[in-house]
């Protein structure tokens, strides 16, 4: 019955002057107008095997043309053509990820900042950095936690942020290639499954961990 469920957020996006609500469901991915709910597109469907456990819960996010969407439990990630019509796959469908176990993401929504998508696999502990055009893979970088990772990641000032279950944070440089900035703990003793994705204002960092919420500054 868990393919019944989908914890992913509808998502407003803009292109060429149309404005739509992307929508990611269990089976389906849909684009609806915002004036009238009419169903712009659809893709279907990523669980062509009807399994049960199917649930969805990274939203979809837009950029560089395309809009991604995250099948889960280590399947792959799609791409959809941008302004997209109709329910045919093949006009619908931009490109899906080789690398289905490499460029995955179960639960984190994937960031798309400065020209590049950022794709977390929090069970692998990796990162990628994705092409919107054509899916390829600039890199993939290991993370070194041993502890799972289900915050989706934030982009700010030329950096990759997110945290692990035990409030780890992460901070990765946003570039042609992989670094690791630094890991900084953050959690109390005994957090665990903590899954706040950390937000950006004014310069400022907001991370929020199981028991404290902490602004870092300039």
């Amino acid at each position: 019955m868990e393919s019944h469920e989908a914890y992913s957020t509808p998502i407003p996006f803009v292109h060429n002057e149309r404005t739509e609500l992307l929508v990611a469901g269990v089976d389906c991915i849909t684009g609806h107008s915002l004036k009238h709910g009419e169903e712009f597109w659809r893709w279907r469907t990523w669980n062509p095997e009807k399994m049960g456990h199917w649930r969805v819960v990274p939203s979809p996010v837009a950029g560089g043309g395309v809009v991604l969407g995250c099948a889960p439990k280590g399947s792959p990630v799609y791409a959809f053509k941008a302004g997209a019509k109709g329910t045919q796959d093949d006009s619908v469908l931009a490109w899906t990820s080789a690398k289905e176990r490499e460029v995955s993401s179960d639960v984190a929504t994937p960031l798309f900042y400065e020209g590049r998508f950022y794709v977390l696999n929090g069970e692998h502990r990796t990162i990628s950095r994705v092409e919107p055009a054509s899916g390829k893979v600039d890199w993939t970088g290991d993370l070194g936690s041993r502890i799972k990772i289900e915050s989706s990641p934030t982009g700010a000032d030329g950096k990759i942020y997110f945290q692990n279950f035990r409030g780890e944070v992460f901070v990765a440089a946003a570039a042609e290639q992989f670094k690791l900035l630094n890991t900084i703990p953050m959690g109390d003793e005994g957090d665990d499954q903590i899954r706040s994705t950390i937000a950006v204002s004014r310069g400022d960092l907001f991370i929020r961990t199981a028991h404290r919420l902490y602004c870092v500054g300039r």
